[in-house]
């Protein structure tokens, strides 16, 4: 799994262990995971490029009790949702805790009924319509360019937000 790859070497670099990895089959198109990531409760995704709009699409949907799709339920998300992007020569990776999932109207709080997928427009994402820089504009602060090699300082400010 190519999002597993970039989450082992940003652990490695980074001297934090990887456990308890499972695979969310629902979601196998996405590389759906759910890790532990150090002390961290993580739900992993990758994102996909779509031929006829901006940005990646990700989904955000489980199983419930009758195995109907819904989207994540606050409780028992994990405190972070991390979606990796691969495309060509640009690589990267956002870090969202799950109360801004919960502010963005992602996560199904009860009062709020979630979304089933969303888009994510990295930084290198140009030319974008009034809601597509919208979403970008509180999507940048979680997102971490690992083309361009940057120090470990930003992903550990992301790792430890709440």
């Amino acid at each position: 799994m190519k999002s597993l790859e970039i989450l082992e070497k940003i652990a490695n670099q980074n001297n934090i262990v990887i456990s308890k990895v499972h695979e969310e089959k629902q979601n196998s198109d996405y590389e759906g995971l759910v890790l532990s990531f150090g002390e961290h409760s993580v739900r992993s995704r990758l994102a996909k490029k779509t031929p006829t709009k901006k940005g990646y699409f990700v989904v955000a949907w489980e199983k419930d009790g009758f195995n109907q799709n819904k989207p994540f339920d606050n409780e028992d998300s994990p405190a972070l949702l991390m979606i990796s992007i691969i495309d060509q020569a640009n690589t990267g990776l956002f870090i969202f805790p799950k109360s801004i999932l919960i502010k963005q109207k992602i996560l199904n709080s009860g009062v709020i009924k979630g979304k089933m997928a969303f888009r994510v427009y990295p930084s290198w994402e140009t030319d974008l319509n009034n809601t597509a820089v919208k979403t970008q504009s509180w999507q940048t602060p979680y997102f971490i360019d690992l083309s361009l090699k940057k120090n470990s300082q930003q992903f550990n400010l992301l790792l430890n937000q709440r």
